[in-house]
């Protein structure tokens, strides 16, 4: 049984977010005329910030738009996609799963880089880790991008989160 709020992240996925600078900066890592799967996409803020890219695809919890994949990334239900991606985006995702590695192991196969945010115990202010699901520090985010054998670069920080890059060797 999935411990996922569909009622929360429905009202959310209605509303400009005040993270939506997050997805600001994340769009700046993703190359021109790349293929994107926004995973969390909630009301697809980031689609509006990317410079051009050749497929866009977004993926959450609750159906926002038509062309959503609607997918419970608590529950044990990987999708398969025909083709992957550029790049696998996780904004804000990660701290509202059971389990961030199933999620990143997931959208490690879904895009050939995936960049990703995570509010780490260390910098992210409290008020705005209120309902994460998932505490990490630093060290265990490197540990576990290690078991899943990515390599990885802090590429940005927004409001005592990190943005990380990764991808398999």
């Amino acid at each position: 049984m999935s411990a996922t709020d569909f009622s929360r992240w429905a009202a959310e996925a209605l509303i400009v977010p005040p993270w939506d600078g997050r997805n600001v900066q994340i769009a700046k890592l993703i190359r021109t005329d790349s293929s994107v799967l926004d995973i969390g996409a909630g009301n697809m803020t980031l689609r509006r910030h990317l410079a051009s890219c050749r497929r866009y695809v977004p993926m959450d919890c609750v159906p926002t738009a038509p062309e959503t994949a609607v997918v419970d990334l608590n529950s044990n239900d990987p999708p398969v996609f025909e083709d992957r991606f550029d790049y696998s985006v996780l904004s804000g995702v990660l701290e509202h799963l059971d389990c961030p590695e199933r999620a990143l192991s997931w959208a490690s196969t879904w895009g050939r880089e995936v960049v990703f945010s995570y509010a780490l115990v260390e910098t992210a202010d409290p008020s705005t880790v209120v309902h994460s699901r998932t505490r990490l520090t630093a060290l265990d985010l490197l540990r576990l991008l290690g078991r899943l054998h990515l390599r990885s670069l802090l590429a940005d920080t927004w409001n005592g989160h990190v943005i990380v890059r990764a991808w398999a060797p």
